[in-house]
């Protein structure tokens, strides 16, 4: 068997979706668990076995991307930007500074593309992320507001080749799968324009169920992190957004801010856990909220600009020089790392690496054989066992069970202490 099943059985299928669009004979399609993670499923009837899928796998890595720089986590950094985007519309509905909407409408006025591949969420009783294929500016807006779901983006790839310049946004996994699909096929040398997201992990999708079960409405949308809410439902700065969920009526329900914090370690799948490529180190230029940085604006926000090409940064000093983005001055790239918690994270993925290759087939990808770090502590090593076999455990249960148990969790963080506890931790605050 020469194809990416096993990539799926043994939860490493980051579903980017660049299987699907290289498969010559349809043969892969996508499937969820009950929690919402969602794998690459190969139709044995169909499937050839040419390799390709294989060839194009992030999770496999048949081209060795994560050698390619000296340091896998941080690669290649050209200049660094805090920015926004001029215009007023793209930056009031933007979750952060608008920047990459600004770059998109860029591209399209300046013909320098003819379509680019983003994602957007549908509205509906169970909303989902959809990749999608824009061919127009104005188009842009609906795409807008971060997606954390997962999302087989690259499979609108199919719908492309006709086409001779678009631009593709999306997570590490999703540009590691472009990029892969560059060094396997000509057919994909129309993508001119990798825009690369920050991202610490993709929550599964049984964590929209939860949040619509805070809601009520027949057909929701979901604002992760709504920087604006309409004032009759209170007013929320960028530093403090709150999840919105949004009925067909504008009707808007704010559900509560551990909703989404305290839930993460839940719908956090393993192969996000082993991924080191948070600041997306194969893209032309890398976006994502500048935490950690100076001199950004907490109330409307902004976006951190990382570039890492040359290709990169003549595009974004094109854009700085025409005013299509407002940029503070350069800023150091030790900021972002910092900021980023990428010290934190080579502790994290090595030992969620050393704990997973203890429960699957620890020979079918290079993600169960990393080590980054050596100071590895007991905590860390407890943490990655608790949370993979918690994953595991729940990848399969009944979905109206997970969302109870998720609700559990919210609430036990939203619970008032007690006024003795309150008084303890101020009193331990002080001595410490």
């Amino acid at each position: 068997m020469k194809n990416i099943q096993l990539i799926s059985d043994n939860y490493l299928c980051s579903a980017c979706g660049a299987c699907a669009s290289i498969c010559g004979k349809d043969a892969i399609s996508f499937k969820w668990s009950n929690i919402g993670r969602k794998y690459a499923s190969v139709n044995q009837e169909k499937c050839v076995n040419c390799g390709l899928c294989e060839k194009v796998c992030p999770s496999i890595d048949h081209y060795k991307l994560q050698t390619r720089f000296a340091d896998p986590f941080i690669g290649e950094i050209g200049k660094v930007y805090v920015a926004h985007a001029q215009d007023k519309n793209i930056y009031d509905n933007a979750q952060s500074g608008g920047v990459c909407t600004a770059i998109l409408m860029y591209l399209f006025d300046q013909r320098l593309i003819e379509s680019a591949v983003v994602c957007r969420m549908t509205s509906d009783s169970k909303p989902r992320v959809e990749g999608v294929l824009v061919t127009n500016s104005k188009d842009l807006f609906s795409c807008q507001k971060s997606c954390y779901t997962p999302v087989d983006i690259l499979s609108a790839l199919k719908q492309t080749e006709h086409l001779k310049s678009i631009a593709v946004v999306g997570i590490p996994c999703q540009i590691q799968g472009v990029t892969n699909l560059q060094l396997t096929s000509k057919r994909f040398n129309n993508i001119t324009y990798k825009i690369g997201l920050i991202c610490d992990r993709t929550l599964c999708d049984g964590i929209q169920d939860v949040m619509a079960s805070y809601a009520g409405f027949d057909k929701i949308t979901i604002h992760w992190r709504e920087k604006h809410v309409a004032p009759e439902y209170g007013y929320y700065d960028y530093h403090n957004a709150p999840v919105a969920i949004i009925s067909d009526s504008n009707e808007i329900k704010i559900a509560p801010r551990p909703a989404r914090t305290s839930l993460k370690d839940m719908f956090t799948s393993p192969r996000c856990r082993v991924c080191y490529d948070k600041l997306n180190t194969h893209a032309d230029i890398v976006l994502g909220d500048p935490w950690g940085m100076s001199n950004y604006n907490r109330v409307s926000g902004d976006s951190v600009i990382i570039v890492r090409t040359e290709h990169g940064g003549h595009l974004i000093e094109k854009m700085i020089n025409s005013g299509s983005i407002v940029a503070e001055m350069q800023k150091d790239a030790s900021e972002v790392i910092s900021g980023q918690a990428i010290e934190k994270r080579r502790i994290k993925v090595t030992a969620y690496s050393k704990h997973l290759s203890t429960l699957v087939d620890n020979t079918i990808s290079y993600l169960t054989n990393q080590n980054y770090s050596q100071n590895i502590h007991e905590k860390e090593i407890s943490d990655a066992k608790h949370n993979l076999d918690s994953f595991i455990n729940n990848d399969d249960t009944n979905l109206s069970d997970i969302i109870m148990e998720a609700r559990k969790i919210v609430d036990k963080k939203t619970q008032k202490p007690s006024i003795l506890k309150r008084i303890a931790v101020k009193i331990i605050k002080i001595f410490k």
